[in-house]
């Protein structure tokens, strides 16, 4: 079970951190260093989300930094219900801009199964005395 929880850890957060939060950490560096257009900030406006600008910082912190902690099994379960959160936020915005749910609500189930179960003996959380 242990070993499986470290599979699922480090595969699940590496994966959104490739295939979802870098190219925005990008973006909000190129935001925040000079002011440069982020096409995420226009995705938030979208569905009438007041200050875009703040929640577009939050989430790419949440899915960048959550899912290192998820990898390492650190904060995980503070990680995985933090990540959990902004899955159920995407999900919304799947749902009102009529796209594919079906990746998120993966996602969803494995932040869920890693903030319930925690991170199992291979972990940081682990080795501090944390479960």
């Amino acid at each position: 079970m242990d070993l499986g929880n470290l599979i699922l850890r480090v595969v699940t957060g590496a994966s959104v951190i490739i295939f979802h939060s870098w190219a925005r950490v990008v973006g909000m560096v190129k935001f925040l260093g000079s002011g440069k257009h982020w096409g995420f900030i226009d995705m938030l406006q979208k569905v009438g989300l007041p200050l875009p600008g703040f929640f577009a910082i939050l989430v790419v912190l949440v899915e960048f930094i959550g899912s290192i902690f998820i990898i390492l099994g650190l904060f995980t379960r503070i990680s995985a219900i933090g990540l959990a959160l902004v899955l159920i936020f995407a999900i919304y915005f799947q749902i009102v801009t009529k796209a594919s749910v079906e990746l998120s609500l993966i996602y969803l189930s494995i932040f869920i199964f890693l903030a319930l179960a925690g991170a199992g003996k291979f972990s940081l959380d682990s080795k501090s005395g944390r479960k």
